[in-house]
């Protein structure tokens, strides 16, 4: 038995599937390709799998993974195009390999936010000391400091790109509009969200 590590995109339509009807088509996809996994035990087995926390309803993502048990010897290269020949195309799996690495072990990640408003500006707010974001936690409303908070704030391709936590100090992109709208007054209402790439703590691209 051996782990494999699935890479996929979810673009497009796909940004309004949720978590749970996501985690559901790749277990349906699992099983029409006829890929030989591990599953749970007990009354109700399903598929044993383990995906990176859930991208907020209508965010996109070049670089979302989830992690399965192969119990044969099915070569990782074939794990993908069986994957993609039974998956829409807005739900494309770009690579499996057996990791080295635990998705827990996520520390940053990259998005590109595209908005009505200056990008230059709002990077340039960003970069301002004292800003502060509210976040509701399971604990209660907390506040947080948005200049420490941001790894990157730059323009790249006419969107804003930022560089946020993940895990128990994790920021969502909504957060960084808000303080947008109140610290800017950018007075921004929708947004266009894509996760483009994820990092290890010590700043090096995941795997």
């Amino acid at each position: 038995m051996r782990n494999v590590r699935v890479r996929y995109e979810k673009t497009g339509d796909a940004r309004f599937v949720s978590h749970l009807d996501l985690v559901r088509t790749f277990a349906r996809a699992v099983r029409r390709a006829d890929l030989n996994v591990y599953y749970t035990e007990g009354f109700n087995p399903h598929i044993k799998m383990n995906f990176l926390p859930p991208l907020s309803l209508g965010y996109e993502s070049l670089c979302e993974a989830f992690d399965m048990r192969l119990i044969d010897e099915t070569p990782c290269a074939d794990v993908a195009p069986r994957l993609r020949a039974v998956l829409p195309e807005l739900l494309r799996v770009t690579d499996a390999y057996e990791p080295e690495t635990e998705l827990t072990d996520v520390a940053f990640v990259r998005y590109a936010l595209r908005f009505d408003a200056d990008v230059n500006a709002a990077a340039a707010t960003l970069g301002r000391e004292g800003l502060t974001i509210e976040k509701k936690t399971k604990r209660g409303q907390i506040t947080v400091d948005a200049h420490s908070a941001l790894r990157e704030a730059e323009v790249a391709d006419g969107a804003l790109e930022i560089v946020l936590p993940m895990g128990e100090a994790s920021l969502n992109p909504r957060h960084v509009v808000e303080a947008l709208n109140t610290y800017g007054g950018f007075g921004i209402e929708d947004f266009r969200c894509v996760r483009k790439q994820l990092y290890a703590a010590d700043g090096s691209v995941f795997r």
